[in-house]
């Protein structure tokens, strides 16, 4: 009894140190890879569809250069006639992120502004301009560029949410430094 015991004992042992050297790894290799994957067809299907400055996007819209004024600079997402419940959850998931703004078109005929902020969302008093495939949604990058057009139905409405959190920019972080002497060499 007590020799089967020791035996348990040491295959659990063993079990254990090649759950900690082999399974651990190999864990930690398929889920970041399948991360690495998804990220990379993900950016596939987020290659620049459009430039603002030389394309047919917007091309015959007489309103063009009033609203790439306000696209300048920032990650935008332009709804043409949305579900605005989900603008809303939308919004409220991005509204942190330092270079992201939210486009809405309407045509309010008591307002004679062009735009109207709420600090939030931009509403652009005009009417919209007509997307690629009767998408009535549309994903623009800080550059310029539309990285892709959406429908609205939940796959579409989904992949916005992932794709806009691919395209923002990322915060980059401060390197710690070292202090320098006088002579320009790092002291430790």
């Amino acid at each position: 009894m007590l020799e089967s015991k020791r035996l348990s004992v040491k295959h659990l042992k063993t079990v254990g140190v090649f759950v900690v050297l082999f399974g651990l790894p190999l864990g930690s290799w398929y889920y970041l890879n399948s991360g690495f994957e998804y990220r990379k067809a993900s950016l596939e299907q987020l290659s620049p569809k459009d430039s603002l400055s030389n394309s047919n996007f917007l091309y015959q819209w007489k309103y063009r250069d009033s609203l790439i004024s306000i696209l300048e600079g920032k990650t935008t997402c332009l709804f043409n006639g949305s579900d605005y419940s989900f603008v809303e959850k939308y919004v409220d998931q991005y509204k942190d992120a330092p270079s992201f703004q939210t486009i809405i078109f309407g045509s309010a005929s008591d307002v004679e502004s062009d735009f109207i902020s709420n600090g939030d969302v931009i509403y652009f008093n005009r009417p919209a301009p007509i997307f690629e495939n009767n998408a009535i949604i549309a994903l623009i990058d800080e550059d310029g560029y539309v990285r892709n057009y959406y429908i609205e139905n939940v796959n579409d409405l989904t992949k916005l949410i992932e794709h806009t959190a691919i395209v923002l920019p990322r915060k980059v972080t401060k390197d710690i430094k070292l202090k320098s002497d006088k002579n320009g060499t790092q002291r430790k």
